[in-house]
């Protein structure tokens, strides 16, 4: 669903007079803050307006560093381009001038041959074998329990073949529990091998009791921590099996609450690597992992930005539920006068506006649609005109920028005001299905994939290191 300037921006809205006061005098990644910058909303109203002050970006305090990123994500695994409307294509640079997934990232490395690895792995992932005692294996290790990503520094769980009979095999299903959400709570309800222990959180507690490579602190990871895990130049399962033998296709649980909808809890597909939310009576599939949670990181939210009301001017359908922990708090961004917006987790630029909108807090013109070989043109026409290289996101690196408390949009809305309801093209082609990219649903971050020829929303980044 697309929101209209109109929608947003109400008959009774405009006769209230609220002038919004968005100060984000900000700098992005090497920028020089530029404090000039008063942003109010358009003076077509009347008297005696009400000023609303709206949270700030935080400003970088000189130059803004590009190396201190701290959340280090994989790529998607592709290395090879894609045609319009349909066809992948057998090497990454047949599609010149227009930047492809494959032409980015860790993935990009490794065709170079440039990508320093200390284990194994396809394209820019990066793993290595750990032993039931903790103990790092060598590449060509014939068996392990657990699997260590050495570019982000989790720890997962490796499944035992089905037929083992083992707690943690392959075909074992569970249904969600938490004590922490116990309204999003169904106990006991999986198809499992240890009775009584069919749920998310007697599953955790079983395996933290055996201490599984030696570890006693495992949980379940977070969405973006799993779709991480996803490679998604493999279907079925969308998996590197060479690190994750005996995955099955089908849903894995996160302990990442879907906001939108009462006891439903998100769950990434290991088929084709989508994501959707679902309750928490069904039977599905676990990985466990351990490591310093990306939520632990972020800095906290300020007492403005919990403010619903103020959120309401700059994102008026969004709702927000607490019970969940922020992943996309204010500090994490910083803004210049550009409209351009650094994440500062990610290294990543973001275009203030989706293509078509722009404007102080992005409330003129509408989001304009495209076809997937037009949002790649777009990009490139960009890239021309203000020799700054902005493209396509991936998949991950459009998940990585969410906010998971919030749903309408799915994204904090004082770094990105006014983002219409609508979905965006990434630049992560299908695997199997040829004629069709994947694309991210910004009303409530689900994953989708269509054909090359359905028309979609186009949100431009860039790397913060190409200055």
């Amino acid at each position: 669903m697309k929101i209209s300037t109109a929608a947003i921006y109400t008959k009774e809205y405009r006769k209230k007079s609220i002038y919004l006061c968005f100060i984000i005098t900000l700098t992005g990644c090497n920028y020089s803050p530029d404090d000039s910058q008063d942003n109010e909303s358009p003076s077509d109203t009347v008297d005696d307006p009400i000023m609303v002050t709206l949270p700030t970006v935080p400003l970088c305090n000189g130059p803004c560093s590009c190396d201190d990123i701290i959340l280090k994500g994989n790529d998607t695994g592709i290395r090879y381009s894609a045609d319009y409307p349909t066809e992948n294509l057998s090497l990454c640079n047949l599609q010149a001038p227009f930047m492809q997934d494959c032409q980015i990232g860790r993935d990009q490395q490794a065709l170079a041959g440039t990508l320093e690895k200390v284990g194994f792995g396809n394209a820019g992932f990066d793993y290595s074998k750990i032993s039931n005692n903790g103990e790092l294996l060598p590449n060509d290790a014939q068996t392990w329990q657990c699997i260590q990503d050495n570019h982000t520094g989790l720890i997962w769980e490796v499944k035992a073949p089905q037929s083992s009979g083992l707690a943690n095999a392959a075909d074992q299903t569970y249904s969600y529990a938490n004590p922490r959400f116990l309204d999003y709570s169904s106990e006991n309800l999986g198809v499992c091998s240890v009775e009584g222990a069919c749920d998310t959180h007697k599953y955790l507690t079983l395996i933290n009791k055996q201490a599984l490579c030696g570890f006693t602190d495992w949980r379940l990871p977070s969405k973006i921590e799993l779709q991480d895990l996803v490679d998604y130049s493999a279907v079925q399962p969308a998996i590197d099996l060479t690190a994750f033998p005996n995955t099955k296709v089908g849903n894995y649980w996160t302990d990442t609450i879907d906001t939108d909808d009462t006891n439903s809890i998100w769950a990434v597909n290991f088929n084709f690597g989508t994501a959707a939310g679902g309750v928490s009576a069904n039977k599905q599939m676990i990985r466990l992992v351990r490591g310093n949670a990306f939520v632990s990181q972020l800095p906290a939210e300020n007492d403005l930005e919990i403010n619903s009301q103020l959120r309401n001017e700059v994102a008026p359908k969004q709702r927000c539920n607490r019970i969940v922990d922020a992943t996309a708090p204010i500090g994490r961004f910083k803004r210049d006068n550009t409209g351009s917006v650094l994440d500062t987790f990610t290294g990543l630029i973001w275009q203030a506006c989706v293509a078509g909108k722009n404007g102080e807090n992005c409330i003129e013109g509408e989001a304009n649609l495209y076809t997937w070989q037009e949002a790649l043109e777009h990009a490139q026409e960009i890239s021309e005109q203000t020799q700054m290289p902005w493209r396509l996101p991936n998949l991950k690196e459009l998940q990585r920028t969410i906010e998971n408390q919030c749903e309408e949009p799915a994204l904090n809305p004082f770094a990105f005001p006014n983002v219409p309801m609508t979905q965006v093209w990434s630049a992560t082609p299908h695997s199997k299905e040829t004629d069709k990219s994947y694309h991210y649903q910004y009303q409530n971050s689900i994953i989708f994939y269509g054909t090359r020829t359905e028309k979609h929303a186009v949100h431009l980044v860039r790397d913060c290191y190409f200055q």
